[in-house]
């Protein structure tokens, strides 16, 4: 005898009504609601009957048979032969692993709107469930990718399942650092045109402003020519990624001469923060340079700027940036 529940009732039953299903015999099935997009407390409750042993029970098993209101019985007709498929029932809640790709997908539009990266540049993540490997798009320009662009690597570089897509050149940079530094969660590389200046010349990029303390007190650069001679200045291989990553060490930011940067970080978020202030910082400290001499942030203000940029100031600055790239601003998981 199937048990019905009070609360699925009092669900389905308008005010002054009866409820839902019982005076036409028409069968819902729990995961008709849920597949054709219903929402609110309704296809929550409904929705947690759909992984059950008999998924499609009809509604009138959990309510009490009575008359239906005429004004709520057009709601509900068609639904029943509105069944999910398997594929779709497995995809009704997000995942773990789909909100960090979505995620991803949002630090690849962001960068892209705020001018870090332009038709090249790349951004990934540590893979949530597997530290041993990363997500990142398939060459691609950041502003085109999907979420359905992404890949997933091992640290070495090589794809888990590349179904023939080819990858980023340059992965390397993000496996070396990965594999380098467990406390690194995310990498992006870019070529910020106000950073390359600095690569080139004798002088330092330095925080300039507190925004700017995010980059670090020291931001090295990393010249391929040294230990490789003369390259195409791309990092090809695992030996170049190591190399850059052994500069960079317990530090957030380098510049590569001739090339771009890279930032290394906690957090998808962080990463994109640190790289969207990196940019700003080299294009105030030109202005400041071209008007005299210029006074940096001292070691002290630095750290004390750092630890007062907690969560609440990125998240902030995150949810500027979805709006202005036009992406969704989810939840932190």
């Amino acid at each position: 005898m199937a048990m019905r529940s009070p609360s699925m009732s009092k669900l389905l039953t308008p005010p002054g009504g009866k409820s839902a299903t019982a005076q036409t015999g028409t069968a819902v099935s729990a995961t008709a609601l849920t597949s054709c997009g219903g929402t609110g407390h309704l296809s929550t409750r409904v929705r947690e009957n759909c992984n059950s042993e008999e998924p499609n029970r009809s509604l009138a098993e959990f309510a009490d048979p009575a008359p239906l209101q005429p004004d709520y019985f057009g709601a509900l007709q068609g639904l029943a032969d509105c069944t999910p498929t398997a594929e779709q029932r497995k995809g009704m809640l997000m995942t773990k692993l789909d909100h960090v790709i979505e995620e991803l997908v949002t630090g690849n539009r962001i960068l892209a709107r705020e001018g870090v990266v332009d038709s090249f540049g790349h951004i990934s993540v540590r893979h949530p469930d597997n530290p041993q490997r990363y997500l990142l798009s398939r060459s691609r320009a950041p502003d085109c990718i999907e979420a359905s662009d992404i890949m997933e690597f091992t640290l070495d570089g090589m794809p888990v399942d590349g179904g023939g897509r080819p990858p980023y050149l340059e992965r390397f940079i993000h496996g070396a650092l990965y594999e380098a530094r467990p406390d690194v969660m995310s990498v992006v590389h870019n070529h910020s045109e106000s950073v390359i200046p600095f690569g080139v010349t004798d002088r330092a990029i330095k925080p300039i402003f507190h925004m700017g303390a995010s980059i670090g007190h020291e931001v090295p650069v990393w010249d391929s020519h040294d230990h490789f001679g003369d390259t195409a200045l791309l990092v090809e291989n695992m030996e170049m990624g190591r190399d850059l990553a052994k500069l960079i060490g317990a530090g957030a930011t380098a510049l590569m001469r001739g090339h771009g940067a890279t930032v290394a970080a906690k957090s998808i978020r962080q990463a994109v923060y640190v790289s969207i202030y990196l940019e700003v910082n080299a294009r105030l400290q030109k202005q400041a340079m071209d008007m005299g001499e210029v006074k940096f942030l001292t070691r002290g203000e630095i750290d004390k700027v750092a630890e007062r940029t907690g969560p609440y100031g990125i998240n902030r600055a995150w949810e500027n940036w979805c709006r202005r790239a036009g992406r969704p601003f989810q939840a932190e998981l």
